[in-house]
């Protein structure tokens, strides 16, 4: 959403300059604005989901997990045991407030440390990882 408000922004501030049109909700410093922190706030949002994607291989020998630009190896005999953490949100309703499943979490324990990796959260890549 964000980002298209400023895309939006960047889109009317050219046609102004282009064309001399006034576009709807047109403000020149706003759009100058928008127009100006497109491009680092588009990098930085990527940059951002970039840090946090992450995959997973399984073979028979060991567990390879992915991310942020490194590759984390286990052995099978470093791994004491798995374990599916729920997270929670409280979903407001206007009767009444109850808790909503957010994520699910894959726990990898092994003997140096803990290992957290996010289920995905769209439903297409839950099916494509499943091999549905």
């Amino acid at each position: 959403m964000f980002l298209s408000t400023l895309a939006y922004g960047l889109c009317s501030y050219g046609v102004n300059k282009i064309t001399t049109i006034t576009p709807y909700l047109y403000d020149p410093i706003a759009m100058g604005l928008r127009t100006i922190t497109y491009l680092p706030v588009t990098a930085l949002f990527a940059a951002l989901s970039f840090q946090f994607g992450q995959s997973i291989e399984v073979s028979k020998n060991e567990i390879l997990i992915h991310s942020a630009g490194k590759t984390q190896r286990f052995h099978w005999r470093e791994i004491l045991g798995f374990e599916l953490k729920n997270t929670y949100i409280i979903a407001i309703n206007t009767a009444f407030s109850a808790p909503r499943k957010m994520q699910t979490k894959l726990v990898i324990h092994t003997r140096k440390k803990r290992l957290n990796s996010l289920s995905p959260v769209l439903k297409k890549q839950k099916n494509d990882s499943s091999g549905n």
